[in-house]
């Protein structure tokens, strides 16, 4: 599978080299061209080599924009060409493809060996095909934000955009090189991934088309993503400001369309209002896709959710043309832009003369600098109070059926690992982005001790979200009372409101402090602030859900050869949760406290370290070889 893969890969690699020999043999024969018979009405050469001006100004003027035109329709290859160069070099873009290939092998391994215990022939093949899909989904859907949220912006803090536009290149050849080149490895890799996909085939279920379909959804839902990413790249300059946009439209198109559908519309499912209203969410295509093997959707659904993705794609890397334009100019404020700067000022003044303010400056220097930001609170703040308007028209219009069993039990997950994002991504701001322009330095040579500048970094994320967890867990708790009091005269499961409180009293406040606290160290750590982000991400957000799964797969497969003792039961599994949450998120807090306190100085100081096989592979290098 490996080496289908690479063929794939090499494949594909052949293509794009024919692809940049052509267009090279057409900038040459432009080349020479000009130089022969040159454009009439500039310079011309005669036999003897003399060059002498042509007075055919009109025939100039008919075959100049037919040249510029020819060459100005590639001009995005060179871009991907210096990009592609600069990727090979790189060992992670090679060992991504491995990784890629093992952890789909290992998902069809688990599929395989869990389904067919209770599947039959067919119905094994159709399982482990879902599966497949459903993870490639998840990864078409993350390529964006993984790939394309920084790859502008980052051309704007390092001031290299304007130097793109002083060439021939325009805003679409930038916008499309970048695009190409930061999407064509997560291309390659889900490429590669592809024969795991059909690999069902040889177990029966699925069909070629229905691989075909999965394969065309899923290059849709990456396009999309990636093109969402680039958009918010070049809306902002900033790498967080983009990560944290492009993650929340992608939250509103996946599951706010449907939501909006579904319990606020109440379109009818499967009709040609609620089709053409989630036309561009990327769970409504994959829907019809799971729904067209049971033939309970039909072709016109599925080929207008493609329609509806590529459209807002392209939508998205329109706006991103037409910003990457203008962005590097640096153009006068208009009068409304000043006018709104001058009145957040005003207001933040008055803010900073209040009491608490100035005693809050005079005690927790760094809390105050990090609680600086007004229009972050007032953003936060304001999607709680829609959600909690949402809540009350939804309670009022169906005060019998809202809220559901759903609503009660899911929305605060959702609430929860939405705050914990925004958390993972202020929290390593300060110390990295004060390390990477060396304040931090500077702040340690101040009667500041590293204590207080810790103590302070945590008391301003505190400050800033610590009520709007406690509001959204109050919050949590009205929709578990009204809906104990629907279930009043119904059979009432005690265990789930246990369930329920031990998560919103143990689990979110642990996992979110968590997040705050190791995010100071991972800050402090990386001196990058989108790379602490990742790396928090998946030690505190996946990290304990990978072990969890991983437990309930070994217990499930234990017992095929041992029954399960009447402990085993749902209050077992769920404590398993809990517990591996608490330690995980415990571990991480006490290792970063313990580095904050040891080595906060060494870590503001240090350079970033090379990955343990890279400090192998060049101690390797650097020791004298014995000649012999």
């Amino acid at each position: 599978m490996l080496r289908l893969a690479s063929l794939i890969a090499d494949m594909l690699q052949k293509i794009f080299d024919q692809i940049l020999h052509h267009h090279n043999l057409l900038l040459s024969t432009c080349n020479s061209q000009q130089k022969c018979t040159a454009i009439p009405g500039i310079v011309t050469a005669d036999p003897a080599g003399q060059e002498r001006l042509s007075y055919s100004a009109d025939s100039a003027l008919d075959t100049l924009p037919s040249t510029l035109d020819t060459r100005s329709s590639l001009q995005f290859l060179p871009i991907i060409e210096r990009e592609l160069r600069v990727a090979a070099r790189q060992s992670r873009t090679w060992w991504r493809r491995i990784v890629t290939l093992a952890l789909g092998t290992t998902i069809l391994a688990i599929a395989f060996f869990t389904g067919r215990s209770w599947l039959g022939p067919g119905e094994v093949g159709s399982n482990i095909f879902d599966t497949l899909v459903i993870f490639a989904f998840i990864f078409s859907l993350l390529a964006g934000p993984l790939t394309t949220s920084d790859c502008v912006s980052r051309e704007k803090r390092e001031g290299t955009l304007g130097l793109l536009f002083l060439t021939s290149l325009r805003s679409r050849d930038v916008v499309l090189g970048k695009l190409a080149v930061s999407s064509l490895d997560i291309v390659l890799v889900l490429t590669g991934a592809l024969p795991l996909v059909a690999m069902p085939f040889l177990l029966g279920g699925v069909d070629l088309t229905q691989f075909g379909r999965a394969a065309l959804t899923l290059f849709n839902v990456m396009f999309l993503s990636l093109a969402i990413g680039i958009c918010f790249s070049s809306l902002t300059g900033s790498g967080r400001a983009a990560l944290g946009l492009t993650l929340l439209f992608l939250l509103f198109v996946t599951l706010g369309i449907p939501l909006f559908a579904n319990d606020v519309f109440q379109l009818e499912s499967g009709s040609v209002q609620s089709t053409l209203f989630q036309m561009m969410s990327p769970v409504h295509a994959m829907g019809i896709l799971m729904d067209l093997r049971s033939r309970s959707s039909q072709m016109w659904q599925y080929w207008t959710a493609m329609v509806g993705l590529q459209s807002l794609a392209w939508g998205c890397i329109g706006v991103a043309c037409w910003r990457t334009s203008r962005s590097w100019k640096q153009a006068a404020e208009s009068a409304r832009t000043t006018l709104l700067k001058a009145r957040l000022a005003i207001l933040r003044k008055r803010i900073d003369r209040s009491r608490w303010r100035r005693r809050l400056l005079e005690h927790r220097p760094l809390a105050w600098l990090e609680t600086r930001a007004i229009l972050e609170p007032f953003l936060l703040w304001g999607l709680f109070v829609l959600t909690t308007g949402f809540w009350i028209f939804q309670h009022l219009r169906r005060p019998d059926r809202w809220p559901d069993e759903g609503i009660v039990f899911l929305w605060p997950l959702y609430a929860h690992y939405v705050l914990c994002l925004w958390i993972a991504i202020q929290s390593p701001r300060r110390l990295a982005d004060d390390k990477q322009s060396g304040a931090l330095e500077l702040l340690l040579c101040t009667t500041l001790a590293p204590s207080n500048i810790v103590r302070g970094c945590m008391r301003g994320l505190l400050s800033r979200f610590a009520p709007l967890m406690a509001a959204s867990l109050t919050l949590a708790l009205y929709g578990l009372y009204f809906y104990s009091i629907q279930r009043s005269g119904h059979d009432f499961d005690v265990q789930e409101i246990v369930e329920f409180l031990l998560c919103g009293l143990v689990v979110i406040p642990v996992q979110t402090y968590s997040f705050a606290r190791l995010g100071l160290y991972q800050g402090l750590a990386q001196g990058n602030s989108l790379r602490a982000t990742f790396k928090l991400l998946a030690k505190i957000g996946l990290l304990p859900w990978a072990l969890f799964i991983t437990i309930m797969l070994g217990l499930f497969w234990f017992s095929q050869a041992v029954p399960f003792p009447r402990w085993f039961g749902e209050g077992f599994i769920f404590g398993c949760w809990i517990g591996v949450h608490l330690l995980v998120c415990l571990g991480f807090v006490a290792h970063g406290n313990w580095h904050l306190r040891r080595n906060f100085r060494v870590l503001a100081a240090q350079i970033i370290k090379p990955p343990w096989w890279k400090r192998r592979k060049n101690r390797e290098l650097l020791e004298p070889k014995l000649i012999m």
